[in-house]
């Protein structure tokens, strides 16, 4: 047999790699191997966590209350109290062996052809935890099981019929700072009188008059969260009123802190021995609160801080799109409804909505190629209720969130809002039913 073709030198090259390479793996295998054996475990642990989500059944309720409903988003604040019974606190077992995850939930205000409704998305096995947590609030409202409105929109776009535009907003500030809550949206009218004033009117009454072929659709992917976030607030208020914060040292940060601290000590006992003394306060007295010190702006914040992190937390991802036929698509009516109502709960001082950049369907260069990849992402990750998608999900307390999500106060006067016709079982006629 002719091996002619064989060129030794090659061979030579190949060899020499060879054993360097198992020259550097002798040396280094103490770090490799557990480098690949934790990629191998993270592919299989990412793999467990698809199957356990794609497990879940879900199903989508639509909620309507009567027309003459006199309850407040104080009482939509109870109702995400009750809510918070699907956090399940996965053990360690559960979370890295079984790749279970804490389930999310979605609350979306949807408009189809002007006709507004409020959808809820939840596993289908904490529906009786769901609509018992309406009923105590709104005894009177009506609960229908509906099919998923989303599965009807394109998911390819450029389309021949269709245009949309869409976004993901997020929070201008830490979440510590809280937004502006629905308490500052009553008017006292007397002593005791109260009139409020509810801040998702005007978005609900623009909702209504979008015509024939537009959509918008409001989502707020909420998932329980521990208190772990509130430790981020209460550093926050340390840092306005002045107050030393105890911070966690790392094992790796440790060896730094422990020898900063020695040659402080020396520096110390050096200054003592050449007479220099440090004059303490005296034990039993405090220093001043920097309270007194702050602004009135400035109280008002800290104050609303403290107030907020005393209540249950959501992590919640925030998205709106809107969709109509080519023939009638405008953008302008479309978004300005959302954007003049998240207006309504920015404050200054406090925290506010902005849009996310990266999330933004419609870009200012290369629209040609950017603006498909956007618009196609966005609606995929909003049929999917995704939450850890692109933008990290922020924090809302319940408060918050039932600010910007209640269902419809007697102020509301939409003509299309979906109202409670006294518990007839028929479900809204725009929406398709299983």
């Amino acid at each position: 047999m002719d091996y002619s073709f064989i060129d030794e030198q090659q061979i030579g090259y190949f060899l020499e790699f060879w054993n360097l390479t198992l020259w550097v793996f002798t040396r280094i295998w103490w770090i490799t191997i557990p480098l690949v054996l934790f990629f191998i475990y993270y592919i299989w642990l990412i793999n467990k966590r698809i199957k356990f989500i794609d497990s879940i059944n879900y199903v989508y309720l639509a909620v309507t209350v009567l027309p003459e409903s006199d309850k407040n988003p104080g009482s939509m604040e109870q109702v995400l109290a009750g809510f918070y019974g699907v956090e399940s606190g996965k053990n360690f077992v559960e979370k890295y062996f079984k790749g279970e995850v804490q389930v999310s939930l979605s609350l979306e205000l949807i408009s189809i052809n002007g006709n507004v409704r409020f959808i809820i998305r939840i596993p289908d096995y904490f529906r009786d935890l769901i609509e018992a947590s309406i009923y105590s609030q709104y005894p009177d409202a009506e609960i229908t099981e509906v099919e998923d409105y989303t599965k009807f929109a394109p998911n390819i776009y450029p389309n021949d019929k269709y245009k949309m535009y869409g976004l993901e907003f997020g929070l201008a500030k830490d979440d510590a700072y809280p937004i502006r809550t629905y308490y500052e949206f009553e008017d006292k009218l007397g002593d005791k009188e109260f009139k409020f004033i509810d801040p998702l009117s005007v978005l609900t009454e623009m909702m209504s008059r979008l015509g024939e072929g537009e959509q918008l659709w409001i989502q707020f992917v909420v998932r329980p969260i521990r208190d772990q976030w509130k430790e981020r607030g209460e550093k926050v208020v340390a840092k306005l009123i002045g107050k030393a914060v105890k911070e966690k040292v790392s094992i790796v940060e440790m060896p730094i802190k422990s020898s900063i601290g020695l040659l402080h000590g020396i520096s110390k006992g050096l200054e003592s021995a050449l007479g220099f003394q440090e004059v303490e306060p005296k034990k039993g007295m405090d220093m001043p609160s920097m309270m007194q010190y702050l602004s009135p702006g400035e109280q008002r914040v800290v104050e609303a801080i403290e107030n907020s992190l005393a209540k249950t937390g959501y992590e919640v991802k925030f998205r709106f799109i809107y969709l109509a036929r080519k023939e009638v698509f405008d953008k302008a009516k479309g978004a300005a409804p959302i954007f003049g109502a998240i207006s309504l709960f920015n404050d200054q001082y406090l925290n506010g909505f902005r849009p996310k950049g990266r999330t933004i369907s419609k870009t200012e260069y290369f629209q040609k190629y950017r603006n498909p990849k956007r618009e196609r992402r966005l609606m995929r990750n909003y049929k999917l209720r995704r939450i850890d998608e692109i933008a990290t999900p922020f924090v809302l307390n319940i408060e918050e969130l039932a600010t910007v999500f209640h269902f419809p106060y007697i102020t509301v006067k939409a003509p299309s809002m979906s109202h409670s016709e006294l518990k007839t079982k028929e479900p809204p006629p725009d929406l398709p039913v299983e």
